[in-house]
């Protein structure tokens, strides 16, 4: 796995200048990124292209899942408004809108379905689109945070 996270600050005690211009200052803005290979799992005697004889046993967590990638935005900008500190906060889970598979189904290696019929993979079924299957889509939040 690749694990990123950038961070720039600027407090408020700071007055930040670019190119002799000011800058607002009191602001935060986060970057993170995982990117992971997919976690092994152990594929079932039905898996396409998987030729084991009856006597043999497959090979535990032979076999992996596809690989995931999530991106996240945060921005903070602090003021104070009536001798109270606040936060206004914006967050962005997931920015890309990547669908990452969280579960598969062992008869195919996929998330979306379970139908393997002959070694031949079909198009899955309303219940094989199990929705808990997938990880978390595009999240976006905006808050204010108080601080007394």
């Amino acid at each position: 796995s690749i694990k990123s996270y950038v961070q720039f600050y600027i407090p408020n005690s700071v007055k930040p200048r670019l190119f002799g211009l000011p800058i607002p200052n009191g602001w935060a803005l986060s970057l993170e990124a995982v990117i992971e290979s997919g976690r092994p799992f152990t594929p079932d005697g039905k898996y396409p292209n998987l030729e084991v004889s009856s006597t043999e046993e497959i090979e535990r967590n032979s076999l992996r899942r596809p690989a995931t990638a999530y991106f996240d935005v945060r921005f903070n900008k602090e003021f104070k408004f009536v001798g109270i500190d606040y936060s206004f906060i914006f967050w962005v889970e997931n920015i890309f809108d990547t669908r990452n598979a969280e579960s598969i189904y062992t008869t195919t290696g996929r998330a979306d379905t379970q139908q393997n019929i002959n070694g031949t993979v079909f198009e899955g079924t309303e219940y094989d689109r199990n929705p808990t299957n997938w990880g978390y889509g595009r999240q976006i939040r905006v808050g204010l945070e108080m601080n007394l």
